[in-house]
């Protein structure tokens, strides 16, 4: 398994392209050092890393155990893709289009994934990579949709 912050900075800083909130991210990174995890569970980072610097980022799996133990909970080798076609709901997919995470290609797929929700609607934020959702300079914007969102009554939070 990879050490803890190898995953967190990989996952989270090496593969975010926007350069436009970088001085925040340099600003908050103190901040961030000194609280985070708080309100995560070691378990989720390494989940988000496994999918993160997986092979295949359009592919929501289970947590990855190693082959013994996910033969045991699973009983398969591997973790199985949640089934993303059960989801009935209203969803917002919020995101930037300079983030290599979640890209055309992915939220393409997502939404094929999401068949069966009521309504699929996609908000993109020009310019805003993966961590501009958290150290973002117009995060306002982003609330703003969110409240927009809530008052139309098209998502539920």
């Amino acid at each position: 398994m990879l050490n803890y912050c190898t995953c967190l900075l990989r996952a989270i800083v090496w593969r975010n392209t926007d350069t436009s909130n970088e001085k925040n991210m340099i600003q908050y990174a103190p901040t961030f050092a000194r609280f985070f995890p708080a309100g995560h569970s070691l378990k989720a980072i390494i989940h988000f890393s496994q999918i993160a610097l997986g092979d295949d980022l359009y592919y929501f799996k289970k947590f990855d155990y190693g082959k013994t133990e996910n033969l045991r909970i699973y009983g398969s080798n591997q973790p199985q893709a949640y089934n993303l076609s059960l989801i009935k709901h209203k969803v917002t997919i919020m995101h930037g289009n300079k983030d290599r995470y979640f890209t055309e290609r992915a939220i393409d797929m997502l939404k094929t994934k999401l068949e069966n929700s009521e309504f699929v609607n996609v908000l993109e934020y020009n310019g805003w990579g993966h961590v501009s959702f958290i150290v973002g300079k117009e995060i306002k914007l982003m609330v703003d949709d969110i409240q927009d969102q809530l008052v139309h009554n098209k998502v539920h939070l």
